[in-house]
């Protein structure tokens, strides 16, 4: 959860609008979809290079995670303090 650490903010309004959706329409979204609506924030607040580089890197870091991930076959714990 990449995102979670390079936009807080975003990923809390995130977070809250799936909480709502879950609510609301009486269904299970899982958490991860709290980034991708963060990820559509991003992109609304405009082609800044600080937002283009916070991206690149969210994107970097859970590539290399997943690399781990599978390479090393572990599962990882992304409530950890460690994992963050």
């Amino acid at each position: 959860m990449e995102i979670r650490n390079y936009y807080p903010q975003e990923f809390k309004i995130g977070n809250y609008a799936v909480k709502l959706m879950n609510e609301r329409f009486k269904i299970e979204l899982p958490i991860k979809e709290a980034a991708n609506i963060a990820f559509h924030i991003i992109n609304a607040q405009g082609e800044r290079e600080e937002t283009r580089d916070g991206m690149r890197y969210a994107k970097m870091i859970g590539s290399i995670v997943n690399l781990i991930r599978y390479a090393y076959n572990i599962e990882t714990d992304e409530e950890d303090i460690h994992y963050s």
